[in-house]
């Protein structure tokens, strides 16, 4: 490709217009190109860009509930959940942090079916893969 636009090929050159760049990523990856610029990334999901998946729905759902409970802003919350597959118990126990972090929760731990909540929803991570998620703030 020549400085003004051109493909040279062989012992032919093909004006612009005349030719187009297309890329095709392969199994795994996709493509887009324009003009100068070629981007590729890779679409494969990893167990862990799974779980980081699973930890954002479960911060938009206590998020949800934090409004549906109409707390204040700055109110800090207990979060309870409930779920008998170890890969929810995998996302609580790597992105817990994160979690509680993001919703200003004081505690987010399994729940037995006894605890006092505000409001709680089921929600579903993944086909096949629910958890069950209560709020409550401390005091009410």
């Amino acid at each position: 490709l020549t400085a003004d636009g051109k493909l040279e090929a062989g012992n032919h050159t093909l004006e612009p217009g005349e030719f187009e760049f297309t890329y095709e990523g392969k199994d795994g990856f996709c493509a887009a190109n324009d003009r100068d610029t070629l981007i590729v990334l890779d679409t494969e999901i990893t167990d862990e860009l799974r779980r980081e998946g699973y930890a954002r729905e479960i911060v938009r759902t206590i998020q949800d509930l934090r409004k549906q409970a109409n707390y204040n802003v700055e109110d800090r919350i207990h979060v309870w959940y409930r779920c008998g597959d170890p890969r929810v118990d995998a996302v609580m126990q790597e992105q817990g942090d994160y979690i509680k972090g993001e919703t200003l929760s004081l505690q987010c731990v399994q729940d037995a079916g006894g605890a006092a909540i505000d409001r709680a929803q089921e929600v579903e991570l993944d086909e096949g893969l629910s958890v069950w998620l209560g709020v409550k703030r401390p005091g009410s």
